[in-house]
């Protein structure tokens, strides 16, 4: 830069954040991002935003006498995060429209102006990308902590009393998706081979044009004509059965199973890589499960701050992030009973065999049991890379702590 006034503005696709003193300046085209703490720096950049610079800001002579701003700036410039125009070869103030998040229907504004039953109407439908169907609570396995892998992973559970969604009712559910068709359907048990009319499972699926998976325990497993037109989910927890293992892998076709291993431990992961090795599995799910295990999850599974910046986030997620879960948005369970929930860690919505889906879908945007949660409790809240976090998942709610990281400013 030359001994001259400039015009200074960020490029529309850089996000900003400002928190206790400090600022962060992140590329959403490439994942490059610049940090300070420095006030004056920080006060160039709220400048941008205020209404009447309109993304631009006078980066004046005497600014760049401080050689911290003038550092910044140029990083800002080097890293294709910013442009400074002359003030004298510009006519006008140039002007750079800035990000913001406004969406046409923010529930909590309905809410506020007491105006949700905008929410109701055709497009609601299309809210619901994924139903889960607990089709039983029958299992006479007994896989330790059976009860905490469904609270984390969509897996099977086992009930303490035998609990089984009618096929009545489970006609009504294909009956309703038939006209709106969330992208996938996920039937689970218990033991889903014990269902009582599982042989008339076939005949629901007709009008269904989404796709169907079935979920069950390596255990369970039995030959059945299902299983050779929806996608198999096979869970596989251990301690392994190695033979009984061994005549599963013998018997399913492997071109529509994917394996989901349930990880406590280093040994257990070991073991999994082996498994996977020895019957050449090319599709598969690596699951860790909490069960006190904090410092397997703390090494393995809680974010560290390289691991958020791995990977490029666009303007859009991060504008996501802000108003939705990801995770859990557009995700619905129907329990054995006919209760509904939209994460099994929450309160029920309803119960399917007198509630429409419509009417569940609607109450969850308004209550927010789980679809809308997010980062906005501290220390998330105080962090500068709050929307740059992947959401909430269940394993902050089953190890009732907010934040998975050990990121500390």
């Amino acid at each position: 830069m030359e001994n001259k006034d400039y015009w200074f503005g960020l490029r529309s696709y850089m996000y900003v954040d400002i928190k206790d003193g400090n600022m962060l300046l992140y590329n959403t085209i490439n994942g490059e991002y610049l940090e300070t703490a420095y006030v004056k720096n920080i006060e160039l950049i709220s400048q941008l935003s205020d209404f009447n610079n309109l993304g631009f800001t006078l980066l004046s002579r005497e600014n760049q006498k401080d050689i911290r701003i003038h550092e910044f700036v140029m990083n800002i410039l080097n890293n294709g995060m910013g442009d400074i125009l002359d003030v004298n070869s510009t006519k006008n103030k140039p002007v750079r429209l800035i990000p913001i998040l406004n969406l046409q229907k923010d529930v909590d504004k309905l809410i506020k102006t007491e105006n949700n039953c905008v929410l109701i109407g055709q497009d609601i439908y299309h809210y619901l990308i994924e139903l889960n169907i607990y089709l039983n609570s029958l299992c006479t396995k007994e896989c330790p902590i059976c009860d905490e892998y469904c609270k984390q992973i969509l897996c099977c559970t086992r009930g303490a009393d035998f609990q089984e969604l009618p096929i009545g009712v489970l006609k009504n559910v294909f009956d309703q998706v038939s006209f709106f068709v969330p992208k996938r359907i996920n039937l689970l048990g218990g033991d889903v081979f014990k269902y009582t009319d599982i042989d008339k499972l076939s005949d629901l699926f007709q009008n269904y044009n989404g796709r169907i998976y079935l979920y069950f325990n390596y255990k369970n497993y039995q030959i059945h004509n299902l299983l050779t037109y929806i996608n198999i989910e096979i869970i596989i927890n251990f301690p392994v059965d190695n033979i009984l293992l061994e005549k599963v892998f013998s018997s399913v076709c492997m071109s529509n199973t994917t394996f989901h291993f349930v990880i406590e431990d280093e040994d257990q992961y070991n073991q999994s890589k082996m498994i996977i090795k020895n019957f050449l599995i090319e599709k598969y799910i690596l699951n860790p499960i909490f069960n006190n295990n904090i410092e397997f999850f703390s090494e393995n599974v809680f974010l560290k701050k390289e691991d958020i910046f791995s990977n490029v986030i666009s303007m859009r997620e991060i504008f996501r992030n802000q108003k939705m879960n990801a995770n859990n948005f557009g995700t619905l369970y129907i329990l054995p009973d006919g209760e509904v929930k939209a994460n099994m860690n929450t309160l029920p919505l309803g119960d399917i065999k007198t509630d429409s889906l419509l009417n569940l879908i609607h109450k969850e945007m308004i209550e927010n049991t789980a679809w809308r949660s997010i980062r906005n409790i501290s220390p998330c809240n105080k962090c500068l890379y709050q929307w740059l976090c992947p959401p909430l998942s269940n394993y902050e709610f089953v190890i009732d702590q907010p934040n998975l990281c050990d990121i500390k400013f």
